[in-house]
């Protein structure tokens, strides 16, 4: 049986790595063509009509975007594509009528203040009782990290909050006493030799996340939201990921789409994608399921994963 193929086309690197994730999700079913350069409306149609499925990434031209979704239309082509900001606020348009007139409205990015309130009280609804189960399990989790390993057992680390305002995140620590006093800020990375093990155990089981419970209370984080990230990563996103700073309309927090949906090794412009579309669409309803999807999560050891690394 013959496989079915598909054709990527985009910018090379962002082409390329969204050949790797659909090889690896369809398992090797599918023969994956990658295109970099579009050149005209006939390779349009060649490269459509000579593949099963047809997949475009954010870098590819609204002009070339329209020419392709035309065609993948009259050739009733099945069509994948990797959203940019506009494709994200579009999903989340309202549509309505100016006379006879169809339009979008595309709302701004981030919360009314009514959807603040509902999210502040839904936080600290929540957080109240999560405390309480928390003050059972801080003794044996501050215990364990002394017990092996010298420094203090909450770590607290600046991290950009709403609207770019920095703030302190409280974690358990899970690495090494001053474990970048050498290195400086660099992300945590697969078999990482700077976590101790009982840190190997709380990430795994996300229990280091449990003192973030005080940011919600503070008014600094939500249960819910885009994880916040440190200031010199945010500053290096800023200048290389279009749109990045949209991330910063509400508050970060402990769990998020990009958690539940993703792994921590999931590179930054997919966070953002997932971020940007939990601003988009957000709601209190929206938050119970990302809560409810959380625990699965959190069993699957694998989703607190570092940044891969190649071993040497």
């Amino acid at each position: 049986m013959l496989k079915k193929t598909i054709i990527i086309i985009g910018p090379e690197n962002e082409a390329e790595q969204v050949a790797q994730k659909i090889s690896g999700h369809f398992g090797g079913q599918l023969e994956i063509f990658i295109y970099h350069e579009v050149i005209d409306a006939g390779l349009f149609n060649k490269l459509v009509k000579n593949h099963d499925l047809v997949c475009i990434t954010s870098g590819v031209s609204k002009c070339q975007m329209q020419e392709i979704i035309s065609l993948c239309q009259e050739a009733n082509k099945t069509l994948y594509l990797l959203p940019g900001l506009f494709e994200v606020l579009l999903q989340g348009a309202n549509f309505f009528y100016v006379d006879d007139m169809p339009l979008f409205t595309i709302n701004c990015l981030g919360l009314s203040r009514r959807q603040q309130l509902k999210k502040r009280i839904f936080d600290i609804f929540l957080c109240i009782p999560g405390l309480i189960i928390a003050f059972f399990l801080f003794p044996l989790i501050a215990l364990a990290i002394k017990l092996t390993s010298p420094g203090p057992v909450i770590y607290s680390q600046e991290r950009v909050g709403l609207n770019g305002k920095i703030f302190k995140l409280l974690k358990f620590r899970s690495m090494i006493h001053q474990a970048e006093q050498l290195t400086g800020p660099v992300l945590a990375t697969d078999d990482d030799a700077r976590v101790t093990p009982v840190g190997k155990i709380l990430r795994a089981t996300r229990l280091d996340e449990l003192p973030q419970l005080f940011n919600v209370m503070r008014g600094e984080m939500s249960m819910v939201g885009p994880r916040p990230e440190r200031p010199d990563f945010v500053g290096e996103f800023m200048q290389t990921i279009p749109h990045y700073k949209y991330r910063l309309r509400v508050k970060p927090g402990i769990t998020g789409l990009a958690q539940v949906k993703g792994r921590y090794a999931t590179s930054a412009q997919d966070k953002l994608r997932y971020d940007l579309w939990y601003i988009s669409n957000y709601s209190l309803r929206l938050d119970l399921k990302i809560l409810l999807k959380t625990l699965p999560v959190v069993l699957n050891g694998k989703n607190a994963e570092g940044i891969y690394r190649k071993k040497s």
